[in-house]
């Protein structure tokens, strides 16, 4: 708006300088009349032909005439600095806009660059989750596969967790002793690692196959050559009473299991 406004007070004294130009130019044309009619006259009064107040009078008419382009011209020189007045404050508002278009702009790219930084920290977030490990039971880690910085493939473990409360006896009955013993019946437990503390436990599952049935070597025994031994069962047996703070996987010790026929 105020770029409009000053240009049409630009085209206003564009207007006035004109009219100013073509002012001077006839009062120009006038004084050279104005001063040839004055020779013509100084002829005249030499020869005695008219007065003195006929040649003051010419004389005077000039000088009004010289006077009034002198100040038409001051007034054409002050138009044109006008004018120069004009276009700086044109040039001032024309920058003005441009810096204030040059700040939109940079606005405009600082909020892209925000919304890229906001965007990163939302995939940051993400990534982050990406290093936390979550367990699916409470429990104690009883062997780790990898340390920081170590790229892991998907589905790879990185630790073994045992839970306390998920431990229980794994005993190699043979099978002559199977007899009365099934789901149900009690047993004693003696740790070799901890002599004086005794744990009460109940049997949970007596497995449907014998411990060679899945061995990594089974017994070949295509030749013919047969020798019979006793095959042992693993029987389950779940702990009901005692310390549990003290099991570690893979104690031995002794199971006592009473049998109910």
């Amino acid at each position: 708006l105020k770029v409009a406004q000053l240009t049409k007070q630009k085209e206003r004294l564009k207007e006035q300088e004109k009219a100013q130009v073509y002012n001077i130019k006839k009062l120009t044309v006038r004084l050279a009349q104005v001063k040839r009619d004055k020779k013509r006259y100084e002829k005249l009064y030499k020869d005695g032909l008219i007065s003195a107040h006929d040649l003051e009078e010419i004389q005077t008419q000039e000088k009004e005439l010289e006077n009034q382009i002198s100040a038409t011209k001051a007034q054409l020189l002050a138009i044109k600095k006008q004018q120069e007045e004009v276009d700086k404050n044109i040039n001032l508002v024309l920058n003005e806009k441009n810096t204030v278009l040059a700040y939109k702009s940079f606005l405009i790219s600082l909020e892209a660059k925000k919304k890229n930084i906001e965007k990163q920290k939302e995939e940051a977030k993400v990534y982050y989750t990406y290093t936390k490990l979550y367990s699916p039971v409470n429990g104690i880690i009883a062997k780790k596969f990898h340390s920081e910085g170590d790229v892991l493939n998907p589905g790879e473990p990185v630790y073994a967790i045992v839970d306390p409360n998920s431990f229980y006896i794994l005993v190699l009955l043979e099978e002559t002793k199977l007899k009365g013993v099934k789901k149900g019946c009690p047993a004693k437990i003696k740790l070799d690692a901890y002599p004086d503390e005794e744990f009460e436990g109940v049997v949970d599952e007596v497995l449907p196959a014998s411990a060679a049935t899945f061995a990594l070597v089974p017994r070949d025994i295509s030749a013919g050559e047969f020798t019979k031994l006793a095959q042992r069962i693993y029987v389950k047996i779940k702990i009901i009473k005692g310390n549990r703070n003290l099991l570690k996987v893979g104690l031995g010790g002794e199971v006592e299991i009473k049998r109910i026929f």
